[in-house]
This record gives C-alpha cells, structure tokens and sequence, in this order.
C-alpha cells in the first residue's frame, strides 16, 4: 500500500479561502484530480482550517506546502499520517491516528503527545482518532470507539475521555464518534457502529456543561446514502455534513431532544450531450458562511470522468 502525501497549502495571497475557492486556481487544483489504477483519486482535499488546506496524495511521500500565489515559499515533511489539522496561536497542530503533533509554522516539529492506546484486540481501525476541533482552548478529538477526547493543549496530555455507551441501545457493536465540528458554545459530532448501515445520525456535545445533550438519528427511511466516515461543519443556522461524498444540510432548529431528522441533499447536477449524472466530493469541504466549496467529480456517459470545483448556495 502506497504511503499518503500530505499538503499544506497556505492561500494568503488570496486573503481567505473564500478568495481562493472562487479564484481560477481553485478551477486549477479540481481539475488536476487524477484517478489511479486502482480507481483511488491521486489527491483529496481533506481539511480547510484558517488560510489552510490539507491535501492527501498517493505519491509515496509527505510534503507540507505553504503558498503564496504562485510561488512555494515552505516546505516540511510531517513524520506521520496526518488526519486533520488546526492552526492555532501561531502553530499547526496536526492529528494522527493515536498522537497529535506540534509544528511551527515553518516546519520545526515542536513534539509528539500520545493520545489513547492502540487497542489490546487487535481491531485497530475501530479505534484511530479521525477528527479533532478547538472548543474553549482544548483540543476535542473524534477518537472512534473510544468515544471523545478532550486534550489539553497547554499540559500536552488527556484530561478526560467522553463514552458513547448512550447511544448504544440494544446494538451489538459499539458506536463510534468519527467526526467533530466545533461552534460557539459546543460541537456537533458524527457517531457511526462499525457495521454496514450503520451510521448514527449527530449528537451535540454541550461545552457547558461538557456532556452530550442531544442524539438525532438519521430517519431510516428516508435517510438516502450515508457513509460509515462523514465529516462535520456548521453555520449559524445549519449543520453540514460531507456522507460519503453526498453533502447532507440540517436546520439546526430541529435539532431537538433526541427526534430522528431527515437531511436535506445537496444535489449537484453534470451533464453532456447522453445524459446526466450527479457528482459526489473528492475529499471534504469548506463552509463559508452560507456556501460550501471543493472538489467534485462525475461520471458522464460521453465524457467520462468530469472533474469541476464546487461553489454551492445553501
């Protein structure tokens, strides 16, 4: 298996990422989306942050970018896999599957701090951190069955772990928080099982009270495609989620108690001269104010594979 490349392109020319989604370059960087032999894409954006975007390439190496228009002014290697990453006070701190490290903004790597255990039963993909956000100068990372994990960033260490075991029910498996998006006052999670079908809708963390106030489960029957790993954003008014590749909208006022939602599609329509279809993301996507952007891709029936940048109102 071939190591993931993982770039960090910082866009300050463009004075925000807004700037640059709507820029030519943005239509540069989706167009340049290739597919592999083994029908995996060459690059996925998989996080926006600040000024910052996080690209993985299978390439065989790791490289950690920072632009300015056209010119590469950094360049550092990350020593690992990197899931996710967070700009914060002047630092990068990127998120693996059982540590976060500690960058400078130059690529000095300031340290390494473990987060919980590799697992005893050997079920290691059950279990990797796949999300982290920033609530109220902690790091809350979506560690899978392990449940959420609140680390503090100025000891360096775990201060507390948040189960899952209330969103269990009569299931056989355990849930799992695999992804995290954080607001003004707590963050909306993503909790699957790690079974087919098995994705759990959004519960929401309180960072008053540091608790899980409410589960809403996605309506079974109308619920359409979802994804075992989905990603999480949110507005002022809606939560986002990026399922598989479909984009998923929710009225943060029927959030309520623990009633079941039914989201809203996104639908976003390619077309050539035999027909149609729908494209799915390349990787994850950027929430500015009331726009999503990224990379999309589609398979025509006389084109083939299209490649476009998306610019969507919500």
């Amino acid at each position: 298996m071939k190591l993931l490349l993982s770039l960090v392109l910082s866009f300050s020319a463009f004075g925000s990422l807004q700037n640059f989604w709507e820029s030519n370059q943005a239509e540069t960087l989706c167009k340049n989306i290739r597919v592999g032999n083994n029908g995996q894409f060459k690059r996925k954006i998989l996080r926006t942050v600040n000024n910052l975007i996080l690209t993985h390439e299978d390439d065989g190496q790791k490289v950690i970018m920072s632009v300015e228009g056209q010119k590469v002014n950094k360049v550092f290697n990350p020593h690992r896999f990197v899931r996710d990453i967070i700009k914060h006070d002047g630092k990068i701190w990127a998120l693996n599957d059982y540590s976060i490290e500690l960058y400078e903004m130059d690529g000095n790597k300031v340290g390494e701090f473990n987060l919980l255990d590799s697992p005893s039963d050997g079920q290691y993909h059950n279990y990797k951190a796949r999300d982290f956000a920033l609530l109220n100068g902690m790091l809350y990372v979506a560690h899978s069955t392990y449940g959420l994990v609140q680390f503090d960033m100025d000891s360096k260490k775990v201060v507390k772990v948040f189960s899952t075991e209330n969103f269990q029910g009569n299931k056989p498996t355990r849930s799992m928080v695999v992804a995290v998006g954080s607001e003004a006052n707590g963050l909306y999670t993503a909790i699957t099982r790690a079974t087919p079908n098995a994705f759990q809708g959004i519960a929401y963390f309180d960072g008053s009270s540091s608790s899980f106030t409410k589960h809403n489960a996605y309506n079974e029957r109308r619920m359409g495609v979802v994804g075992l790993y989905p990603t999480i954003h949110s507005n002022e008014t809606k939560v986002i989620l990026n399922n598989g590749g479909w984009v998923h909208v929710i009225e943060k006022s029927r959030l309520k108690g623990n009633k079941k939602v039914t989201p809203k599609w996104i639908a976003m329509k390619e077309s050539d001269d035999e027909g149609f279809s729908y494209s799915t993301m390349v990787g994850d996507i950027t929430v500015v104010r009331n726009m999503i952007y990224g990379c999309s891709t589609a398979s025509l029936p006389k084109k083939g594979l299209v490649n476009n940048v998306v610019r969507k109102s919500l």
